[in-house]
């Protein structure tokens, strides 16, 4: 532009000539524009200063639209105020506490803060303890008295234990502890238990004149006896019962009968609760030979 005059009108339409830089590019005053339209001729030739060109804009409005697009997607995931996610993976180990499980732990915590609150109105006072310290003193005054009486028990207990046989189990009566019955005890019933004893089992040969007794029958401590066998006097000699009370003298029973088989000679009779304390059978022998006789004696 060296060589050539530019002017230009100012405001109060006088011609004047217009200024340029050192370099020659036409000053504008902006300032005093008034705020109006400013048009001009620019010549970017030579750009030095990076100026916006129209393929620097195709770029960034390239890049706008991308972020409008991506806008409009990260718009469609927004609820009212809040930003959709769905967790396709997650640090969280399984079985992670949920909204839900928070919610209930909250509902237990404040429950536990309502407990704590009552427990705290109730906690005891000084008043309360002097209360209870007052009862624990006495209940313990009362323990040495159970103490001292426990221990005046246990000095009698000992004494007690001595006189007691060492082990279980029947004994001797010089081991055993003395028993008695009521002066007015009523009848107590008793039973014998156990199989058939068999007392005497035994066999004679009489001769003519002799009369067999069999061995008697001590029925202390039992109730009921069987005496029976076989014999070769089968003539008319009768057997009969006899009772005793000291072994030694008998007495016949004639309302007890002794049958005798003739055919076989065997022989029996069965006597239910005897009160007599011995019982035996005896047999005379009148026939004028010698007879053999079997006798057997059970008890129970």
């Amino acid at each position: 532009m060296s060589g050539q005059l530019i002017v230009g009108v100012n405001p109060s339409n006088v011609v004047q000539n217009c200024e340029v830089t050192a370099a020659g590019h036409l000053k504008m005053d902006i300032a005093s524009s008034g705020g109006g339209a400013i048009s001009a001729n620019v010549d970017v030739t030579g750009n030095s200063i990076g100026l916006a060109t129209s393929a620097n804009q195709s770029t960034g409005n390239s890049s706008l639209s991308t972020v409008a697009s991506n806008t409009t997607s990260l718009a469609a995931a927004v609820s009212g105020n809040e930003l959709q996610v769905d967790v396709i993976t997650s640090a969280l180990p399984s079985g992670a506490a949920t909204e839900s499980t928070l919610g209930n732990a909250l509902g237990e915590l404040q429950t536990m803060d309502a407990s704590l609150s009552s427990i705290q109105s109730n906690v005891a006072t000084s008043s309360l303890q002097s209360t209870a310290n007052g009862i624990l003193t006495d209940a313990e005054a009362h323990l040495g008295t159970i103490d001292t009486s426990t221990a005046t028990s246990s000095t009698t207990l000992t004494g007690i234990s001595a006189k007691l046989p060492a082990t279980l189990g029947q004994k001797a009566m010089s081991a055993a502890l003395a028993v008695s019955i009521a002066s007015d005890q009523s009848a107590v019933p008793v039973s014998s238990a156990g199989a058939n004893v068999t007392a005497s089992s035994e066999s004679a040969t009489p001769g003519a004149g002799v009369t067999t007794n069999s061995t008697a029958a001590d029925m202390n401590g039992f109730q009921h006896v069987a005496i029976f066998g076989s014999t070769t006097n089968t003539t008319g000699d009768q057997f009969v019962v006899q009772f005793s009370n000291d072994n030694s003298t008998f007495y016949t029973q004639q309302n007890l009968f002794v049958s005798i088989q003739t055919s076989t000679g065997a022989f029996g009779i069965n006597i239910d609760n005897v009160a007599a304390r011995y019982v035996r059978v005896s047999q005379p022998n009148t026939t004028g030979g010698s007879r053999a006789l079997t006798i057997i004696t059970s008890k129970k």
